[in-house]
């Protein structure tokens, strides 16, 4: 398993870039950054990829923590594409589609 933090817009090319330096039989775990209007388009740019997905749930900052609606937002991407992700506090769920 190899964890990679990732900008909140990850893009086709970023992802591209990932696949060349991973070998395929590793599980590639991406962290969209959060926030800014690009952050859920990412996490679904990440599923349709085929990685799984992180989400930093602390830190030393309330900022670190994300919100009620960002949590939401990423449980109904993951939930209804059947995507694997884990998050940093030892929560992994393996999706459907692994």
């Amino acid at each position: 398993m190899v964890e990679m933090p990732a900008p909140s817009d990850v893009d086709e090319v970023w992802l591209e870039r990932v696949s060349e330096f991973v070998p395929e039989d590793v599980i590639r775990v991406i962290e969209p950054r959060r926030g800014g209007p690009e952050w859920l388009a990412g996490i679904r740019r990440v599923v349709t990829h085929g990685s799984w997905l992180k989400l930093r749930c602390g830190g030393s900052t309330a900022e670190s923590f994300p919100s009620v609606d960002e949590l939401a937002d990423f449980i109904t991407i993951v939930s209804r594409s059947g995507a694997s992700f884990k998050n940093d506090r030892g929560i992994i769920y393996r999706g459907s589609a692994c």
